[in-house]
């Protein structure tokens, strides 16, 4: 009685170079939703800081014109 006949060990390479094919593609796959992934939490921290840089500003603005409506009301 053979333990591994031919038969057998040709379709345990076939399986693993499947196996290995799929890995490989599903590795792929992450990959690229990894790296969309970067590029859409990139995208909205620069947004969130055009935000911030904006809200700053108008926040300026509106201190300067209560500052000018005080003075005009006093």
């Amino acid at each position: 009685l053979r333990l591994y006949d031919s038969r057998t060990v040709h379709w345990r390479r076939h399986m693993a170079s499947k196996l290995t094919k799929t890995a490989v593609k599903i590795g792929g796959a992450i990959g690229r939703a990894e790296g969309k992934a970067r590029a859409a939490a990139k995208l909205a921290l620069e947004e969130t800081a055009r935000l911030e840089k904006s809200v700053r500003s108008l926040t300026k603005d509106l201190q300067r014109a209560q500052k000018r409506l005080k003075k005009l009301l006093s």
